[in-house]
């Protein structure tokens, strides 16, 4: 899968260890590196396992259209389908064999 970034400022603290590690501390830097490579490795976001440990899902509300996979609780990586428009299935739902490209827009607690 190709992925993109929102800015330099999370592309850089998702790329860099040492960033990484000065932005989430060095439990969620280690796994943020594992949900990168899970995401390079995928063909497309169905490849994604939706139970632990990555939990990929379908957000709502203010964040519909994106995603969010589990780092570490609470923490969080978020991220949308680069599509335009976004594929869809005939009831409305993301088609996720379909998005091939995404952009992180931030890895965050977005419960607390």
């Amino acid at each position: 899968m190709n992925i993109y970034f929102k800015d330099s400022k999370i592309e850089k603290a998702m790329n860099n260890e040492r960033e990484s590690i000065k932005t989430w501390g060095p439990d969620n830097a280690r796994k943020i590196r594992t949900r990168m490579s899970e995401l390079h490795a995928a063909d497309n976001l169905s490849q994604l396992s939706h139970v632990p440990p990555s939990r990929l899902h379908a957000l709502t509300g203010n964040r519909k259209d994106q995603f969010s996979i589990t780092v570490k609780e609470p923490f969080r990586i978020i991220f949308e389908a680069l599509n335009d428009p976004v594929p869809r299935l005939l009831d409305g739902g993301i088609d996720k064999t379909r998005i091939t490209e995404i952009m992180i827009i931030e890895v965050v607690n977005y419960h607390g």
